[in-house]
């Protein structure tokens, strides 16, 4: 038996025959003692402290060599440490690949030589997926042999996308471009295109305000993966503010004004139609044709005109804006009541009738732009 590694353990085919003196023993070189049982199993021959002197061996430290992540173009170097020891000629190294390569294929082990010599297993994939290989250490003498197994795990470069956009306060009337960029050609998806879009050009399309996202991806290749980033964003509406054309106006009783041209010449910045409205008591101090857009002033009073827009989707609502209407007397302060007027020995009546002033004059009754009614 010997002793190996803290407990007995029992040499197969030990019988040494007649002459156990020259009887040669495969022995573990981890031994440190053996002993001798006669055929009885009674102890006979026990040796202490058993030194090893020259063993005979071919190890290695490297079961396998797996590599579970590489690219696509780059080499895969891995080193395989192999133990040797009282071979009588050289050990002969060799792979099943066409593909890898190794730094050496021979050990040189002169007779009684012991060592480690490391090998160098190399191999530049060229393809996504998984390459198999088996390297085989051999002493042909002996018929020592090892194998050991090669997988590598091959797959593509890792691509980013670089994305340095500031997409914050972005508003809806914004012209904003879009620089993502990766190795391969970035194209553009949104999360909603009614709120914007991305156009060939890589402009960013604002359709309305609102939120979306928008996700930069770039394709796989031979060499590089597939990948995207996503940011979204908060559009905002744009401002806008509404301009008058005149703030205050004063006219006289029987004065008149169109209302396109003269009244409603309110502007909003964005462009967007103005809408306005009026003091509830307007039809008591000015009458209005609705064909020619005519106002004309009957009575004394001021009216308040409010412009405003509400805003859409790409715009918000503007502050409102106030002008006034004011209209006085005549400059020579006659009345515009119905008194009877004598000019030119013609008997000339002013007359308000439903709001609008007329003119009766000769049995004939006139507008005040002179054009007869009736």
């Amino acid at each position: 038996q010997q002793y190996v590694n803290g407990e007995w353990q029992t040499i197969d085919d030990a019988n040494p025959g007649t002459d156990w003196r020259s009887y040669y023993y495969e022995l573990d070189r981890n031994a440190t003692k053996i002993r001798f049982y006669n055929s009885y199993g009674s102890y006979h021959r026990y040796f202490k402290n058993v030194l090893v002197t020259q063993a005979t061996y071919l190890e290695t430290t490297t079961p396998a060599v797996v590599v579970e992540k590489s690219v696509i173009g780059d080499q895969v170097s891995k080193d395989i440490h192999i133990q040797y020891s009282n071979l009588p000629d050289e050990v002969v190294v060799t792979l099943l690949s066409e593909q890898a390569q190794l730094s050496d294929a021979k050990i040189n082990c002169e007779c009684g030589a012991y060592g480690e010599k490391v090998i160098t297993y190399s191999v530049q994939p060229t393809a996504v997926g998984t390459i198999l290989d088996t390297v085989v250490v051999a002493n042909e003498t002996t018929g020592f042999t090892l194998t050991i197994p090669v997988t590598i795990h091959t797959q593509r470069y890792t691509q980013t996308i670089i994305w340095n956009d500031d997409l914050s306060n972005v508003v809806a009337t914004d012209l904003v471009s879009l620089t993502a960029s990766a190795v391969n050609e970035v194209t553009y998806s949104t999360s909603d295109s009614a709120v914007a879009y991305v156009d060939s050009l890589n402009q960013l399309v604002i359709q309305s305000a609102g939120v979306v996202t928008i996700t930069a991806y770039a394709a796989e290749s031979e060499l590089y993966s597939a990948a995207e980033l996503s940011k979204t964003i908060t559009i905002l509406h744009a401002e806008q503010s509404i301009e008058w054309g005149f703030e205050n106006e004063t006219i006289e009783i029987g004065d008149s004004l169109n209302l396109y041209t003269d009244i409603c010449t309110a502007i909003s910045t964005s462009g967007l139609e103005v809408v306005y409205s009026y003091s509830e008591d307007w039809a008591e101090y000015v009458t209005f044709d609705d064909i020619t857009g005519t106002v004309v002033a009957v009575a004394e009073g001021v009216i308040v005109i409010t412009a405003k827009q509400e805003g859409n989707h790409i715009y918000a609502a503007a502050e409102e804006v106030y002008a006034t209407l004011t209209i006085v007397l005549e400059e020579d302060g006659t009345s515009t009541g119905v008194e009877d007027i004598d000019v030119a020995n013609n008997r000339v009546v002013k007359q308000i009738i439903n709001g609008q002033i007329y003119i009766i004059r000769g049995g004939h009754t006139y507008d005040i732009q002179g054009r007869i009614v009736r």
